[in-house]
């Protein structure tokens, strides 16, 4: 079972450290059984199979991915119009079509929050607007280091470490800490009397956003305006240009408005618009609006692209195509990642049962351990090559057979090194065992030249030595064959 010096809840233990001055509350050590050592490889074990075969299952969606967006892609290259932005080609409808146009029909943002009532119209007309609140808080860190032991049981020992950062998570209490923080004290915006009714939110939010925008005389889907064009920060001011107005008495630093705790900053909230001159879309054309374009292949990787900035259809495939690679060479390698490790965790037994014997085992264990990961990563190539290959046999017939055909080198090429070599341990037992037999009853001469029969014994074994050696020393003459039969005939005796 698992024993931990911490004892049940740690709060006791750093209380006594901190009072009688013994220990640091800030090490955590725990001494883990062999038993317990066992019951987690286990588990290890089923979930690597879990992972193992999610990874496989990743890499074969991966490549369907890749082959399914390359295919849209080219589709795309043949069949793309550029349309002119006004007035609308009815012609092109349900069509896939690409326009560089600019902007209008921009809208003033922020009018129900009284932080910005005091910033001008023109600063506020944009695309959206988006809020970025954080808190100045104690996090906590924590370091393991494991160490075995020669009964087989292994010491686990964390350290915690603690620092302030600003973070967009709620703040944890400090007292909830797993170390002894001292006298760290973390205040939660949610326990203060005007948050509620502030409508404030931790990290980024949306706060407001244009509707109906225009590029020519195209309507922009309103779901693609958050976050396009060009960010700029716009500086908080009330009615009166201050911000008095601001609940709970903040000031403003900079551009951002700043809630103090302790005679320090505690809390930060800023704001952002989004605004743009000219967008180019890449979409299916419905009316006056855009629609997602669904490709013949496979519908679901289809385009509505909506990006800031003047460019040509060209430009934005281009750019698709390196997004497209990108993700799937990340994609490949976190595939074969996670296949290594789920066939890594799937021998975790094998590494912890030679834990139980005493001094040597924990060496052993290691020994074997690191065995399995060269073993495991040799059949997690295997296996992610082969299921990849299999992948493109189906897309693309000729990548994916010569992809198939190294995976199946590979294995090849493992199984028969591994082969070879038990096949040469072999032989050298063999070898040293026959060798070995006259050296022993030699030795046995030397110590007791008295045992009967011993005498005839060590002459057959010295006769049957002699003729080996004469046999592996033999030139053979014109007729090989008995050469070869007196070879054998003395390894035979």
């Amino acid at each position: 079972m698992e024993e931990t010096e911490a004892g049940v809840g740690g709060g006791l233990t750093r209380a006594m450290s901190r009072t009688f001055g013994f220990g640091d509350p800030n090490v955590h050590i725990e001494h883990i059984s062999y038993r317990q050592k066992l019951k987690n490889s286990c588990g290890a074990m089923g979930m690597g199979f879990l992972l193992f075969f999610g990874a496989l299952s990743l890499s074969a969606w991966n490549e369907y991915r890749n082959v399914a967006t390359m295919k849209a892609i080219n589709e795309a290259r043949d069949i793309v119009t550029t349309a002119a932005c006004s007035p609308i080609n009815v012609a092109l409808e349900g069509k896939l079509v690409h326009v560089t146009c600019p902007v209008s029909n921009f809208q003033v943002l922020g009018n129900n929050d009284p932080v910005l009532q005091g910033v001008s119209i023109e600063q506020r007309a944009g695309l959206s607007l988006e809020s970025y609140m954080e808190v100045y808080q104690w996090t906590e860190t924590e370091r393991t280091r494991t160490r075995k032991t020669s009964s087989g049981s292994t010491t686990r020992t964390t350290y915690y470490d603690h620092h302030q950062s600003w973070s967009t998570q709620r703040p944890k209490n400090a007292s909830r800490f797993k170390g002894d923080c001292g006298d760290c004290t973390n205040y939660d915006p949610y326990d203060e009397s005007w948050w509620s009714g502030s409508g404030y939110e931790l990290g980024t939010e949306t706060v407001d956003q244009s509707r109906g925008v225009k590029a020519g005389d195209y309507t922009i889907p309103d779901s693609k305006i958050p976050g396009l064009g060009i960010a700029s920060v716009l500086t908080p001011a009330c009615r009166d240009s201050t911000i008095s107005c601001a609940p709970g008495n903040a000031t403003l630093k900079i551009n951002k408005m700043v809630w103090e705790k302790d005679g320090q900053d505690w809390m930060a909230r800023s704001y952002t618009i989004y605004q743009a001159d000219t967008v180019s879309i890449l979409a299916q054309q419905r009316g006056d609006t855009f629609v997602l374009w669904e490709p013949s292949y496979d519908e679901d990787y289809g385009f509505l692209d909506v990006w800031e900035g003047s460019l040509t259809a060209e430009d934005m495939l281009n750019q698709k195509e390196a997004e497209r690679v990108a993700t799937t060479w990340i994609l490949r390698f976190l595939s074969l990642v996670l296949c290594i490790v789920g066939l890594v965790m799937v021998t975790a037994p094998l590494t912890t049962v030679p834990d139980i014997i005493p001094v040597v085992g924990p060496w052993i264990g290691d020994l074997i351990g690191y065995a399995l990961w060269a073993v495991s990563s040799l059949i997690g190539c295997c296996c992610w090559s082969f299921v990849v290959a299999v992948s493109w046999l189906v897309y693309r017939p000729v990548i994916g057979g010569c992809l198939l055909a190294a995976s199946f080198v590979l294995l090849a090429a493992g199984g028969y090194t591994a082969h070879h070599i038990h096949k040469k341990k072999k032989k050298e037992g063999k070898d040293a065992s026959v060798t070995g037999s006259a050296d022993d009853l030699e030795v046995a001469e030397e110590y007791n030249p008295q045992v009967p029969g011993m005498d005839e014994e060590i002459a057959a074994a010295k006769d049957q030595k002699e003729d080996i050696a004469e046999a592996e020393e033999y030139v053979m003459p014109d007729d090989p064959e008995a050469g070869i039969s007196k070879q054998d005939e003395a390894r035979r005796m």
